[in-house]
């Protein structure tokens, strides 16, 4: 249900991105010794890292500044993707972590029930019956599909269990089973 989710423990609930942009990307690390970097994608746009416009780079204090790809190849479930104005290990350590952003304008609609990530972390979790679970704090992948996790416990993003999205509500609707969830403070299991 999500468009090549994250892994742990990326993207963070409060990722400073507005509503009109869209991670594509995290600086994973260094791969060998002339900068170039190991890039772990969000969004199968690995197309984007080869056609040297400018990225929007998020620092983990919240800085933003420009990062613009001169080539890219692919390279196991990563992109490597040398950068203008990286030219070694130790300035491309330096950029370990950051996000590289796109403008949503930038990406092309996105089929039926299949979201970006950014867009899914956040969102509050309640059940068909009512109760508040509380945001997704983050979206794993796996072989058969992906899962949202929160506080309290992990969904299988299936629509045997998520019934609806609401992004405009800020929103996800879930069916749980029994065990699904933790009880929340001071309830009885």
């Amino acid at each position: 249900m999500a468009n090549k989710p994250s892994r742990p423990p990326f993207p963070k609930a409060g990722t400073p991105t507005s509503p009109d942009e869209v991670v594509i990307g995290r600086v994973a690390g260094c791969f060998g010794v002339r900068g170039e970097l190991k890039i772990e994608p969000l969004v199968d746009l690995p197309e984007r890292y080869a056609n040297r416009q400018p990225l929007t780079a998020i620092f983990s204090d919240g800085r933003r500044g420009e990062l613009t790809p001169i080539g890219a190849r692919s390279h196991k479930s990563h992109i490597l993707v040398r950068f203008e104005g990286v030219n070694n290990a130790n300035e491309g350590e330096l950029l370990r972590g950051v996000l590289l952003v796109v403008p949503r304008s930038e990406l092309g609609e996105l089929p039926e029930d299949t979201y970006y990530v950014n867009d899914l972390v956040g969102l509050t979790v309640v059940t068909t019956s009512g109760e508040e679970i509380g945001p997704i704090l983050q979206v794993l992948e796996s072989p058969a599909n992906d899962v949202y996790v929160t506080a309290r416990g992990m969904v299988p993003a299936v629509k045997q269990f998520v019934r609806e999205v609401n992004l405009t509500q800020g929103r996800v609707l879930v069916e749980p089973i029994d065990g699904m969830f933790e009880p929340a403070c001071g309830e009885e299991a």
